[in-house]
């Protein structure tokens, strides 16, 4: 597989969507989209899509300072989750999340 033009500007959405969920900074997003532009710009278009993915996710990280830019979303829904004690018996660990999370009723 490998990348077609069409695939850039899926690139940098996803670049600046990630790292708005990483940071609230937006000199940070506005790097993150200057970096992933420089970085599409010397593309080797024969690469394919997840390997350009790795790379982007790479340069997220380094620049929002964090090995997890996404540990601001997925730590409030780890701990909201439903889990099974040791007794067998089922309980849930209420956290604030839980009243933001869309449940579909």
């Amino acid at each position: 597989m490998r990348i077609f033009l069409d695939c850039i500007p899926c690139f940098v959405r996803q670049a600046l969507d990630s790292a708005r969920l990483a940071t609230d900074d937006e000199q940070i997003h506005e790097q993150v989209v200057r970096e992933v532009l420089r970085l599409a710009a010397g593309l080797d278009m024969s690469q394919s899509p997840p390997a350009i993915g790795q790379q982007i996710h790479r340069l997220i990280r380094k620049l929002v300072g964090h090995n997890d830019p996404y540990h601001r979303i997925l730590k409030p829904r780890k701990t909201g989750m439903i889990s099974m004690t040791f007794d067998g018996t089922w309980h849930m660990r209420m956290s604030q999340c839980l009243l933001k999370m869309e449940i579909g009723i």
